[in-house]
């Protein structure tokens, strides 16, 4: 009876707080109907922004070969276009998958004060500005981040016991997030996919249905990557990211220039004017140039190849590009994307980087914390599905930022809003998850070692 009152306590006491969110991030603005602020969102010139992909219906198999990954688009066409509705649609997707990491977590973690002090920071996480902000516009990072929590949040069930019916809905969720935004193939196909196998191959506790569905999730998982990669050379919408790319970060950088030069580039006088510039710098002329023709069809084919490869050969190249701009990413609270003001509402960052890392050695304590916790339960813990949840987690998420920052060179802090908030919560979890393993290995040992009379 008493952990009944409890449960019903912490239901209407959530019920309370997600209600008291949703005016302060959705009350002042809501007349204004959160008409889209941005040209990605609506704009009647162009042909690849998401309403103009959403009016073509997920009945059309051109919708499936569109501009845009699909997820959104058919979330946009789900609710009629109706930016007012979609704001809502998001906020509610939103409070969902936080409230559900919330609850898995605390199941997860068996010492009660690390559960509820667990529970509280990843609640933390959710109501500050730089990530809620994103609910009130038209743009993918909402549900990408919404998606991305909820797919968490199921393969932390899976490590509260791997049945099949949660490996079945962990590896669902994970699909649809993939299918959100195109960096995400990465991690599930680097990361996610062979952890999986090597897991259903060796883990012997695992019941032959829940083994099956680790395998033909894998599968299904890969083929999802491999639409997406065709997707991506059908429709061409990597060309403007690759483009930003050659000209803000290849050109510039002598290493990453020659590397690519090796590989085919053509770096003529006219590609080498483009030095500096996006895709959309002076009339688009990296598109519409008729002197950039040999280098368009470099970059279709063999071009992209390249790229794709550097992320593993100069890996070194990019992870200096990206330690250049990391103080900037971390400390972003994304004003330029606040049109509704919900920085003046919401709560910004928590006192000692609570919320997630701030600056470099913020994320450097965090990670090498969660790397010392996660080590020591490893080894002092029997109990390792948490534990390898949390690693794994944190593996997709960093492999995630990754991929998400080479990906474009332009709105760079946009588009890791989403792995940076999986970031924190990860971080979280990791931690939680390692000290909850390490105080019942000390209880364990307690028990075990005879008292002397």
């Amino acid at each position: 009876m008493r952990a009944t009152g409890r449960r019903s306590y912490a239901f209407y006491a959530s019920a309370v707080a997600v209600a008291l969110f949703g005016v302060r991030l959705l009350g002042q603005p809501w007349t204004t109907h959160f008409r889209p602020q941005f040209p990605d969102a609506l704009n009647p010139g162009r042909t690849d922004t998401y309403y103009a992909v959403a009016r073509l219906s997920p009945f059309r198999p051109k919708f499936y070969w569109s501009p845009r990954p699909i997820v959104y688009p058919a979330f946009v066409w789900l609710f009629g276009r109706s930016s007012h509705l979609i704001v809502l649609g998001q906020t509610a997707a939103y409070c969902a998958a936080f409230a559900v990491l919330c609850v898995t977590v605390h199941q997860l973690i068996r010492t009660r004060v690390i559960a509820n002090v667990a529970a509280v920071l990843l609640a933390l996480v959710a109501i500050q500005a730089r990530f809620a902000l994103w609910n009130t516009q038209i743009l993918s990072e909402s549900l990408g981040i919404s998606l991305g929590i909820m797919a968490i949040a199921m393969w932390g069930r899976v490590a509260l016991g791997a049945t099949a019916r949660r490996v079945t809905w962990a590896w669902a969720w994970t699909i649809v997030w993939l299918f959100e935004r195109d960096a995400h193939a990465v991690p599930v196909a680097v990361v996610l996919v062979p952890a999986s196998v090597v897991l259903a191959l060796t883990v012997r506790s695992l019941t032959s249905d829940a083994r099956r569905r680790l395998l033909v999730g894998s599968v299904i998982a890969l083929l999802a990557c491999g639409y997406v990669y065709r997707a991506q050379q059908v429709t061409k919408r990597n060309q403007y990211p690759f483009d930003n790319n050659v000209g803000l970060r290849i050109l510039p950088n002598p290493s990453l220039r020659a590397w690519f030069v090796a590989g085919g580039m053509p770096l003529d006088d006219s590609l080498a004017e483009r030095r500096g510039h996006s895709a959309f710098d002076d009339d688009r002329r990296f598109v519409n140039d008729p002197s950039l023709a040999r280098y368009r069809r470099w970059a279709e084919g063999a071009g992209s190849r390249r790229l794709a490869i550097s992320l593993v050969v100069r890996a070194r190249d990019w992870n200096h590009l990206l330690g250049k701009e990391l103080r900037n990413i971390l400390a972003d609270d994304y004003q330029a994307y606040d049109g509704y003001g919900v920085n003046h509402r919401l709560p910004g960052r928590l006192p000692w980087q609570l919320g997630g890392p701030g600056t470099p050695m913020g994320l450097m304590t965090w990670l090498l914390l969660a790397a010392i916790i996660l080590a020591a339960a490893a080894i002092f813990s029997s109990r390792l599905h948490p534990i390898v949840f949390a690693f794994g987690g944190l593996l997709v998420v960093l492999v995630d930022i990754y991929c998400s920052y080479v990906g474009d060179a332009l709105e760079v802090n946009r588009h890791l809003a989403g792995p940076l908030s999986r970031l924190s919560v990860m971080l979280v979890i990791a931690i939680a998850a390692g000290g909850d393993a390490l105080v019942h290995a000390r209880l364990a040992h307690r028990v075990e070692v005879p008292v002397d009379a």
